[in-house]
C-alpha cells in the first residue's frame, strides 16, 4: 500500500476523525471510502454486464452492445477520477458558487431518475396497497426510503458546504453511496435474476447513484470539474431514459 494511502487508513482506523472536529482528518476518510464506493460500484456493474450478455436475448439487439460500453465508460472514468481524487492535496470547494448548487441539485434529481424504472415512487403518491406492502416487506421499504434518504442529504451536502465543512460533507456523501448497497429490489428481470437466486433481492437498483455520488465528489474537488459534473448530468439522464424505457415496454 503507498506510504500516503497507508497513513491516512491508519487514521481512519483509530477512529480519532470521528471524534475530533477535523475537516483535513474527514477528508482524508472520504477519499479512502471514495476507493470503497469505486470498488462496490464497478464490481455491480461488471456483474450485471456478464449478465446481461448472457440474457441478452430477452432484450432489443442494440441494447446489451449499448449498455455495457456505456457502463464499461463509466466505471473507468470514475475509477481515473478516483485515482485522482487520492492525488488532491486540498479540495477546491467554493459553497458560495453555483457550481456547488447545480452538484448538489443533480445528486438529489439523480434518485428521482432512478425511481423512474418504478414508475417514480416513492417521488409520487403511491397507492394504500403498496404502503400496506412496505409495512411487512423490509426489501421494499428499503427500497421506498433510501430515494427519500439520498434526495434529503443532497440538501445537506449543500448546507455542509455552505457551513464551510467539505470533510464532513465528503464523507457523509460517500457513505450515503455505500449505504445504497443495501438489497433493495425484487423485481423479476434479467438485471436481478442471479441476485434473487442467491440471496433473494437485488442491490442494483442505486448503483447509478453510487457512480453519481463519486462524479459529484471528483466534481466538487475540482477533479475535471466541468466534465465530472457534464457526466453527472449525463448519468441522470441516461438513468431516466432507462427507467422510461422500462416503463413503457421498449426495452423490457
Amino acid at each position: 500500500m503507498p506510504q500516503g494511502i497507508d497513513r491516512d487508513w491508519s487514521r481512519l482506523t483509530s477512529g480519532d476523525w470521528l471524534l475530533r472536529g477535523d475537516e483535513d482528518r474527514r477528508l482524508r476518510a472520504a477519499r479512502l471510502l471514495a476507493i470503497a464506493l469505486w470498488v462496490a460500484a464497478s464490481s455491480l456493474t461488471i456483474k450485471a454486464d456478464w449478465d446481461l450478455v448472457h440474457y441478452r436475448t430477452k432484450f432489443p439487439g442494440w441494447f446489451v452492445p449499448v449498455f455495457v460500453l456505456l457502463t464499461g465508460v463509466l466505471v473507468a472514468w470514475s475509477g481515473f477520477v478516483c485515482w485522482r481524487i487520492q492525488r488532491q492535496d486540498s479540495p477546491a470547494i467554493r459553497p458560495e458558487g453555483r457550481r456547488v448548487s447545480l452538484i448538489c441539485l443533480a445528486l438529489g434529481v439523480s434518485f428521482v431518475c432512478t425511481c423512474s424504472v418504478h414508475a417514480f415512487y416513492p417521488f409520487r403518491p403511491p397507492p394504500l396497497d403498496f404502503i400496506l406492502v412496505l409495512s411487512h416487506n423490509p426489501v421494499w421499504a428499503a427500497n421506498f426510503v433510501l430515494p427519500l434518504f439520498g434526495a434529503a442529504f443532497a440538501l445537506a451536502l449543500w448546507w455542509l458546504l455552505r457551513l464551510g465543512k467539505p470533510g464532513t460533507a465528503l464523507v457523509g456523501l460517500t457513505l450515503l453511496g455505500l449505504l445504497l448497497l443495501v438489497p433493495n429490489d425484487q423485481c423479476r428481470n434479467p438485471f436481478n435474476t442471479w441476485w434473487l437466486r442467491t440471496i433473494g433481492a437485488s442491490p442494483l437498483m442505486f448503483v447509478p447513484n453510487m457512480f453519481a455520488a463519486l462524479l459529484a465528489m471528483a466534481a466538487l474537488m475540482d477533479v475535471h470539474r466541468r466534465l465530472s459534473t457534464t457526466l453527472l448530468l449525463v448519468v441522470c439522464v441516461l438513468t431516466l431514459l432507462l427507467g422510461v424505457g422500462h416503463m413503457t415496454r421498449l426495452v423490457w
